[in-house]
């Protein structure tokens, strides 16, 4: 008989403890408020694209993006595609959030696009955000702008903005446009995106603005965006750095 076995009569209510409960682990504890905040183990990024459209072929453009989109979720990359994508007469906007390789190989599927100029040209990158905390869009949706202008104002003390901000501005405009439909459900939301020129006048982009920004030499254009970040470096160097060229002691 063991001592512990001889001491349980003697402790009163020992019989009826429950075990300890197992410590939270740090690793536990994030996965925890991960799934709190939706957000999964994998890497989450999100990429804002803006480009010409030749001919105003919005629906082309729209059925190309709609054949795409679905393929870039396989059994490797199982995340859902979700973002927006507006149309207008001239010019596209789009904000999508994927994995990072998803996003990859939307930017691809781009290039040859772009380069054949039969839906739509010089497409840039607006903005490229790695590890996003979580999604702004709940699923993937287009909505056909049309034709879509500032108000009226006086011209005097016009304050001029930098390009620089007004892509950021174009970038921001979107995701508060996600927020807003994220909150709309079921046919408020689709009222929503078919008519935003006058529910969301405001915070929309203006065919004026997409017009600048999608020349804008800030904005990367989608096949220096590949060349750059998703091919391997090739560094050149003068001599060889290994094995050390190391001194010899006499």
């Amino acid at each position: 008989v063991s001592l512990q076995d001889g001491m349980s009569g003697f402790l009163p209510g020992s019989e009826e403890q429950p075990p300890a409960a197992p410590a939270a682990s740090v690793l536990s504890s994030i996965l925890a408020r991960n799934e709190r905040l939706g957000k999964t183990s994998r890497l989450l990024g999100r990429m804002c694209f803006v480009g010409q459209i030749v001919n105003q072929q919005q629906r082309q453009l729209l059925a190309w993006h709609k054949g795409v989109l679905p393929k870039l979720t396989t059994e490797a990359a199982p995340e859902e595609v979700t973002g927006l994508l507006l149309l207008y007469p001239s010019h596209f906007l789009h904000v999508v959030e994927a994995e990072l390789t998803q996003l990859t190989e939307f930017a691809r599927a781009l290039v040859p696009l772009t380069e054949k100029e039969d839906l739509t040209m010089e497409v840039r990158v607006l903005a490229c955000t790695d590890d996003i905390p979580s999604r702004m869009f709940t699923g993937w949706q287009s909505s056909i702008v049309g034709q879509h202008s500032a108000s009226a104002a006086p011209s005097e003390g016009v304050i001029h903005v930098p390009l620089p901000t007004r892509i950021a501005d174009t970038y921001i405009s979107l995701l508060k446009l996600g927020r807003a439909l994220a909150h709309a459900k079921g046919p408020e939301r689709e009222g929503m995106l078919a008519d935003l020129r006058t529910r969301h006048a405001e915070t929309l982009p203006t065919q004026n603005l997409l017009s600048e920004v999608a020349q804008a030499e800030d904005a990367l254009k989608v096949a220096e965006f590949v060349h750059i970040f998703t091919k391997p470096i090739d560094i050149k160097l003068n001599r060889e750095v290994w094995p050390v060229e190391t001194e010899l002691v006499y």
